[in-house]
C-alpha cells in the first residue's frame, strides 16, 4: 500500500495560479533529495503550465525555483531546525 503524500498548500489546486487542471506533483527539493522531500511534505501541486510549459514555469524560471525552495525550507523549519534541514538537504536557501 502506498503512503499518502503531504503537500504544502491546497492539494486540490495549483500552488501558483490556483487552477485545478491536470495537477502534477512538484518536489521542492529534487534530485537526490526527492525521497526526503516526500518524507517531510516538501511537495506542491501545480498545473502543467506552471510546472513545465509556460516560459515562467518552475522548471524554466530559476528565480521561481529558488523562491519555492525557500518556501520549502520555511515550511520544514516550522517543525525542525535549520541544522536538520542543512543536514538532510545539503544547503541553506534562506541566507
Amino acid at each position: 500500500m502506498s503512503k499518502k503524500l503531504s503537500y504544502i498548500g491546497n492539494s486540490d489546486e495549483c500552488f501558483i495560479c490556483k487552477s485545478d487542471y491536470m495537477l502534477e506533483t512538484h518536489h521542492l527539493m529534487n534530485g537526490a533529495y526527492k525521497k526526503s522531500a516526500e518524507k517531510y511534505g516538501l511537495l506542491i501541486k501545480v498545473c502543467p503550465n506552471c510546472h513545465t510549459l509556460a516560459p515562467t514555469a518552475i522548471h524554466r524560471d530559476s528565480s521561481l525555483l529558488k523562491k519555492l525552495k525557500r518556501i520549502g525550507q520555511e515550511h520544514f523549519e516550522q517543525t525542525h531546525t535549520r541544522e536538520e534541514f542543512m543536514k538532510i538537504f545539503g544547503r541553506n536557501y534562506l541566507d
